[in-house]
């Protein structure tokens, strides 16, 4: 096995692009595969001769460092690996079947911890919607300032934040909401919702 491993990981689109166009067009290498990693970041893995792979990766290098200076991560060649390099690609986009190898009772397991997990996440997101939904039924009947405050102080400010764009002719434009603290999102909320009734 003469095949050896190159892997280099970028921050943004182009730079992806940028990186794999150059490796495959630099050296006589295959790419293995692109693994989105989060924040921006992937990952490139090619695949081919030990001198090609090294090639490959130092001309992604350097073209990478026209580019800018923060768009190449890291980068680095296994020559020779161990094992297979095509174990080191994430296979669960394929739509092969693994019967073979996980039983059934397995999986039934697997889809009931997921359903498990999840279920808190939607009941809160519910909540959440409910909770917005409540306070604007209930701001109409608010009448003293000091018992909507406490309700208000008692909110996250993403959701007063949410409140506060869903008002129309409210004091503070929409583009300048995010910047608004909590103490003053909860004033002038209490204001508005109070003359407004």
């Amino acid at each position: 096995m003469n095949e050896s491993l190159g892997m280099i990981e970028t921050k943004g689109l182009l730079a992806t692009i940028v990186a794999s166009d150059t490796m495959l067009k630099s050296a006589d290498v295959h790419l293995l595969g692109v693994t989105k990693i989060g924040g921006g970041l992937t990952s490139i893995l090619i695949t081919g001769d030990v001198s090609a792979v090294t090639t490959a990766v130092s001309a992604a290098e350097s073209n990478l460092s026209y580019l800018s200076l923060d768009s190449l991560v890291s980068s680095h060649v296994i020559a020779r690996p161990e094992v297979d390099s095509s174990l080191f690609i994430d296979k669960t986009d394929s739509t092969e079947k693994s019967s073979d190898v996980i039983e059934n009772v397995e999986i039934e397991e697997t889809v009931v911890l997921e359903e498990e997990l999840m279920m808190p996440i939607v009941v809160e997101d519910a909540i959440k919607i409910l909770d917005l939904q409540m306070l604007e039924r209930e701001s109409l009947t608010y009448h003293d300032k000091e018992e909507l405050m406490q309700h208000l102080t008692q909110m996250k400010v993403v959701d007063l934040r949410k409140i506060a764009k869903h008002q129309t002719g409210f004091s503070i434009a929409r583009k300048d909401i995010y910047k608004t603290s909590k103490e003053k999102l909860v004033e002038m909320l209490s204001e508005f919702l109070i003359n407004n009734e």
